[in-house]
């Protein structure tokens, strides 16, 4: 699927797996995976919004706009949907978090709104430019 470029969300994957891993045998996962620094786990993020921006739905977007926030905010990866649960109680776009999480948690249909996307576009540019 990714050919030579191997999968770039992979050390996403792996960046969870060190923060929130549990191990049911052997050594726990922090000791597995290793260190990845902060600004490797940024980049990434990064380029997902901007994937995220065009391809994505709408809440997907949002959410994971919320979570690449969090995340530059105080170095906590979470679920995209404890990212906008995070946006709302530091007060960011309510509007636009309440309608992603709404779609989320309710399994309603998504609806595709420009000004939503415009906003992810916003905070991938603000981070890319971190």
């Amino acid at each position: 699927m990714y050919g030579d470029r191997g999968d770039p969300d992979l050390v996403l994957h792996y960046a969870v797996v060190q923060q929130h891993g549990w191990a049911g045998a052997g050594a726990p996962p922090v000791e597995i995976v290793g260190d990845i620094d902060r600004a490797t786990i940024e980049a990434q993020l990064v380029a997902e919004l901007w994937w995220a921006a065009d391809r994505a739905p709408t809440s997907y977007a949002v959410l994971n706009a919320c979570r690449a926030l969090r995340f530059v905010a105080d170095g906590t990866l979470c679920a995209k949907s404890e990212g906008g649960r995070w946006a709302l109680g530091v007060g960011l776009e309510p509007a636009v978090v309440r309608r992603a999480l709404s779609v989320r948690e309710a399994g309603r249909p998504d609806v595709d709104i420009a000004a939503d996307r415009a906003w992810v576009r916003s905070v991938a540019a603000t981070l890319d430019r971190r």
